[in-house]
């Protein structure tokens, strides 16, 4: 009994239609009815589930920053009382800076 001769090489498979799956016409109808599918189940995804989130997380955002803003506010306005406040000149605000024996320049 003979062992069947083996070779090595490459072969050109047969025609399976030549082109690119996408561009063959005969899938053009599903390919277009599945798009179709595909964006409007996207579409209402985001519509009703991602967009109210988004808009939840930008509204919560501009309420702290306002927040944070009148915060700043506020302690500006203490900061700028406190400061009438302490000694110094008759009309108020901070004292003189003492020398410091340094020659000026």
């Amino acid at each position: 009994m003979a062992a069947a001769p083996t070779s090595t090489g490459t072969v050109v498979p047969a025609d399976q239609g030549g082109a690119f799956p996408p561009f063959r016409t005969d899938t053009f109808p599903s390919q277009i009815f599945w798009l179709a599918i595909t964006f409007t189940v996207l579409l209402v995804v985001m519509w009703r589930i991602v967009g109210p989130r988004i808009g939840g997380v930008i509204g919560e955002r501009k309420g702290k920053v306002a927040g944070d803003l009148a915060t700043a506010d506020t302690h500006r306005k203490d900061a700028e009382g406190d400061a009438r406040l302490l000694p110094g000149d008759p009309g108020g605000g901070p004292s003189p800076r003492p020398e410091t024996g340094r020659a000026k320049p």
